[in-house]
């Protein structure tokens, strides 16, 4: 009886999550948007990274380089924009500016991410 309660759980949270989704904008330098992603369907324990990696499977101009630093990655190049000395990828999460690795935040349910390129360091202006 227990295992068939277990299984009824894990069914309804299957279904209720059928239509989970989260979204992701992609901008350039003066906000102009290189790529959006609505309605991306959402997975429990999915991260920011996680996110990118399914816009790339579904749109094939959507290109990304990324580094593997100290266990975590870091995104160095995100359609034609590569990190430089002086610009780099910003991302936020319902519009909360973050600086935690990309394989680290995790997304929940409706989360919309915004990455923007913008000049690095401290002169960043929450754009």
């Amino acid at each position: 009886m227990q295992n068939l309660s277990t299984l009824l759980i894990l069914l309804i949270g299957f279904v209720a999550c059928a239509m989970c989704e989260v979204s992701m904008v992609v901008q350039g330098l003066d906000h102009e948007t290189l790529a959006n992603f609505q309605h991306m369907p959402y997975t429990s324990d999915m991260s920011v990274r996680d996110l990118y990696i399914e816009a790339s499977k579904l749109d094939h101009a959507f290109t990304y380089s990324e580094v593997h630093l100290q266990g975590h990655y870091l995104l160095t190049r995100m359609m034609h924009l590569s990190m430089t000395p002086t610009h780099g990828w910003f991302y936020e999460v319902n519009g909360e500016l973050t600086n935690a690795w990309v394989d680290v935040t995790k997304l929940k349910d409706n989360d919309h991410v915004r990455w923007f390129y913008a000049r690095a360091g401290p002169e960043l202006a929450r754009e």
